[in-house]
């Protein structure tokens, strides 16, 4: 049921009533609100639909579906109104519910928002067409101790991505060509299962890793890749002040975020403040992490404070 109403203007929901009122689509969709299908707009029209249709005809179209957007507005212009009050009381609020449900059902119901990916100052086409290979799905990657040269060349069959291995770095940290994999993954991202190789064939012993530079994907040793800095910029207008200012902000990210990195404790990365962004000069590991926590922070506050504490542990 849609609970929030705003007492100042009759039939005027407030934004969480209508978010509530989009859940209620949900409900709809598995048999209708309450156990009750919706009926018919027309019943003669629900009569002719039902008669068979002739041989060839193409099966009609689903409806593709309203943003929240469109439905909200659906809503206050077609049915906010129409709710009036009987001593203090809303007198038809379930039967407008029903038939404001009934419409977004026939429009094909409210399509989910695409997730919200953190911009990353700087990527071009190349970096994103790069992040995109990463990004997609492998059906299955079986390796039984074969040759790590031969599982790079594999991926890179695989994937069409550009793979360039720093072996001198590799066989320093004591890597060959030769080091055995053996890895089974099934509908895993193609960058997931990087990964995975990368921490199989350094045995333990020897982190390897992987960074992105103007769209080639770069395998090397951990302590090398860490040395690799790119600036990015973060723009956080959504956070600060909603959640907290941005010197709180700063302060979360170096404590949550390798410590010891930043130029205070003698690292090598840094970070600088604007109005509204973020300048960060840090490795990519850190930059995820950064991201991790910012997207916490657009959700949960809580949970990203947590897991910043959790990082500070991990780093001291």
């Amino acid at each position: 049921m849609i609970s929030q109403y705003d007492g100042k203007r009759t039939g005027r929901w407030s934004a969480t009533g209508i978010v509530a009122s989009l859940m209620l689509v949900a409900v709809a969709f598995t048999g209708g609100v309450r156990g009750q299908a919706a009926a018919p707009a027309n019943p003669a029209q629900e009569r002719k639909s039902n008669k068979p249709a002739p041989p060839g005809t193409p099966a009609p179209a689903p409806a593709a579906g309203i943003t929240q957007a469109e439905a909200e507005k659906l809503w206050v212009d077609k049915y906010a109104d129409r709710i009036f009050i009987v001593e203090g009381k809303e007198a038809n609020r379930h039967q407008v519910e029903q038939e404001y449900v009934d419409e977004l059902k026939a429009l094909g119901g409210v399509r989910p928002e695409p997730a919200r990916r953190t911009r990353r100052a700087g990527d071009g086409p190349e970096e994103a067409a790069a992040q995109a290979q990463l990004d997609r799905p492998l059906p299955e990657v079986n390796f039984e101790g074969a040759a790590l040269t031969d599982v790079i060349d594999f991926l890179r069959d695989v994937s069409g991505a550009n793979i360039f291995v720093d072996w001198g770095a590799l066989e320093a940290g004591g890597v060959s060509g030769n080091q055995p994999v053996s890895v089974r993954l099934k509908n895993i991202a193609f960058g997931h299962a990087l990964e995975l190789i990368l921490r199989n064939a350094g045995g333990g012993t020897v982190p390897l890793d992987y960074t992105i530079d103007r769209g080639v994907i770069k395998i090397s040793t951990g302590e090398h890749i860490d040395a690799l800095t790119d600036i990015r910029a973060y723009d956080v207008r959504d956070v600060v002040p909603a959640e907290m200012d941005m010197k709180e902000l700063v302060l979360l990210i170096q404590e949550a975020v390798a410590p010891n990195a930043w130029g205070q404790h003698g690292g090598g990365s840094a970070i600088r403040a604007s109005k509204h962004k973020l300048i960060v000069s840090t490795n990519r590991g850190n930059h995820q992490q950064i991201e991790n926590i910012l997207g916490l922070l657009r959700e949960d506050p809580s949970a990203a404070q947590a897991d910043g504490n959790r990082a500070t542990a991990r780093g001291r």
